[in-house]
Parts: C-alpha cells; structure tokens; sequence
C-alpha cells in the first residue's frame, strides 16, 4: 500500500527542492580575434562550411555526398592548421548564436583544443542549451565527465541531459547500446544522492520530457519523497507520465498498476512503451486484461516487443511460482555484503543478499549498484540491473 504519511507530506507543500546554481558566463575577454584578417577570413568559412553540412543533413546522391565530406575534411584541416586562430573566432561566434548545435559544435572544438581554459566555455554552452538530441552522444561523454567531479556549479551543464527526447550511446567494443533512460543515471547517479533535491523542481518543468528523464533519474534512484508528484504526473497522461511510470515500477508500489496500465491508451508510443516497462516491473496480474487487449491495438514495433513481454512475464508469473532464495543469517549477510564490496559490485550473492536484507541495508545496496555503472560493458549492465531488482525486493518489504 501506499504509505499515508508520504502521501499527507505531498498535500502540505510538496517537494522541497534547491534551484540550479547560476550559469556561469565564461571570461569572454579572454579570448582575443586573431589579428591576421585572411587567417580570420579562412576560419570564419571554415565554420561556416561545418555549420552548413551538419551531421543529419540528407543528401540527393552520393556524389553530393562525397563533395559535402571534401568541404567537411577541409575545413577541418583549415582550423586545424590554425588551432589558437580557430579557437578565438569560434568563441566570436559562440557570442552571437542562439544555435544549440553550433554553440555545442563550437564549444566542443574550443574545449578539446584549449584544454583547462576552453572547458567553461563547454559548460556554458551546455548549460545555455534549449536541446541535446542532435549532439546526444558528445554532451553524454561531457555530462558524465562533469558528475565525476561532483561539483555543484556544473549541474546546470549537466541537466542539459534532461532535455533529451530519445538518445543512446554505442558501445563499440563491448557492441551495447545505453538507451535513453539508463544514461540519464550514468550521468546523474555519477553524481550521487547530493542530486536529488535538484531534480525535484524538474518534475514541475513545463518539458515535458524533462519532467519524464527527472522522473526516470528520480525512479532508479528509488526516491519515495517524489511519491506524491509522481502520481500527478502519472494521472497527468501525457509524455512526462512515461517517466512516472517508470519511476513507481522502479519503487514496486504495486497499488499503481492500475493507474499505469491507463497510459497504454496514450497516444504517444514511448508512453505506452514505459507503462508496459512498469507493469513487467510490478509484477501485477490484474492488468493482464488490459496489456492484452493493448497488444491487438498496438502498431509500433518496439512498443509491442515490450507489450509482448510484460504478458509473457505475468503469465509465467502466473502458472509458477519462483522458489526463494535461501534466507542468510545476519552474519552470513555481512559476509556477503562484504563480498561483493570487494568485488565492487560485480559479483555477489545478489539472490541471497536480496532474500535477507533489511532497511538497514538499502544504503549499502544503492552504492553497490553505483559501482556497476563504473564498467561500460555487458557485465557492468548485468550486475547493475541485478542489483537493482535486490533492491526493488528489500523495498518492497520495507514498505
């Protein structure tokens, strides 16, 4: 059941949470136009060459294509030759443009190539930005670069992340992608817990997408203060109650089910995408009816695999039960606990572990599972998710 007091706390005042920092503006005067005017000429075309043949650009042939890579090639090779020049008009440039990807595009030249005094100009760019889509991949690798030094007046370049509609990063040597939802907590649970009272805000943004990735943060992080706002926004029925969805199934409230199983009606895919997520997660048999009278309708490919599974699940669910782990000792339980410290998350008797943990336990849980989103890899991605659902098991209990 959903606890009574967490939902009176919701009724007197709402979440308590801390603004963002202020942006801070980079030392413009820093940065000094070169004086050769050819030079700043070259340049400046240079730019303007990239700013025009961006990555999404679609071409009418390959031999357009080929000449739009020529360009590209050149007058990279132009600011190359002239790094220092580059960087001083790029940052000309960056003053004059509301373009998010060309104050990110800009930015991330200027930062690779000036080192320690570029990388405010990176962040501002960040934190200056209205959206991530189109440079997903390279604001990730900033953003959880960021959270690593886990300082307070990085988190506005950090919440560009936020922003983000659907993005994933490509792992090559490991052939894994991180989708959307888990890089929103490789960056902010990177930063730790220190985070959460600035994501409360977020879930009352007038994105609705950044309502939802709050909420998805928010949800891995298992965060029952956000309770109460989470039900607004899931009865809400729109992109951001996606993210609420998530977040409840992430907190096994069980009592939800119902609630979330209405969003599969919803008419943004992704939406009824997350609602199945959370059902499979909830383990619910009562809205068996619903997720199957959903599948007849549903006509989107990846939305449908996720329907597919959450009915294969509760109906296996169904038909067997699991037998439960063997309940440990309180001796055996810090031995283990103690294990898989050192194994830094990677290796444990996670089934053990979540058959005998108390809410005493749960820090030692969540730190666990921070330790797996260290290791880019299948493994890492494994144990992350095993932990997690050791979690949602000790939860469960403690409510």
């Amino acid at each position: 059941m959903i606890p009574i007091l967490v939902m009176l706390l919701g009724l007197v005042g709402g979440l308590q949470g801390k603004p963002l920092p202020p942006i801070q503006e980079p030392d413009w005067e820093a940065w000094k136009a070169p004086n050769d005017p050819t030079t700043k000429s070259q340049i400046t075309k240079a730019w303007q060459v990239l700013d025009a043949h961006r990555p999404d650009q679609d071409y009418v042939n390959r031999e357009e294509l080929r000449r739009a890579k020529e360009k590209v090639n050149k007058s990279y090779a132009i600011l190359d030759a002239h790094p220092i020049a580059a960087c001083e008009v790029g940052v000309e440039m960056l003053q004059d443009t509301d373009d998010d990807w060309l104050r990110l595009m800009i930015a991330s030249f200027v930062s690779d190539v000036a080192g320690e005094k570029g990388k405010p100009l990176l962040r501002w760019a960040m934190a200056s930005s209205k959206s991530v889509d189109d440079v997903f991949e390279p604001a990730f690798e900033t953003a959880y670069w960021l959270a690593d030094k886990h300082r307070s007046e990085f988190l506005p370049a950090m919440f560009l992340m936020l922003r983000a509609r659907e993005g994933s990063v490509f792992l090559a040597p490991h052939s894994w992608y991180i989708p959307t939802h888990d890089c929103m907590f490789y960056v902010f649970g990177r930063y730790g817990r220190d985070v959460i009272p600035y994501l409360y805000p977020m879930l009352r943004d007038d994105d609705p997408y950044v309502r939802r990735n709050a909420a998805f943060v928010l949800g891995y992080f298992m965060d029952k203060n956000a309770l109460p706002t989470l039900l607004k926004m899931l009865d809400a029925n729109d992109v951001g109650s996606g993210g609420a969805a998530f977040a409840l199934g992430q907190l096994g409230y069980l009592d939800t089910a119902p609630r979330i199983a209405r969003l599969l009606k919803n008419l943004d895919s992704r939406t009824r995408f997350w609602s199945a997520y959370a059902l499979y997660e909830l383990g619910s048999k009562a809205v068996l009816p619903e997720l199957e009278d959903a599948l007849k309708l549903e006509k989107v490919v990846d939305t449908r695999k996720e329907i597919e599974v959450a009915i294969k699940h509760l109906r296996a669910k169904n038909a067997r039960q699991t037998p439960n782990a063997k309940k440990l000792t309180r001796q055996q339980l810090q031995k283990a606990l103690r294990n898989a410290i050192d194994e830094n998350g990677l290796g444990g008797d996670v089934e053990g572990i979540a058959a005998s943990a108390g809410c005493e336990d749960l820090a030692v849980l969540e730190d666990l599972r921070l330790e797996c989103m260290k290791v880019f890899s299948d493994q890492g991605n494994k144990w992350f998710r095993s932990w997690s659902d050791a979690i949602k098991t000790v939860r469960r209990r403690c409510n």
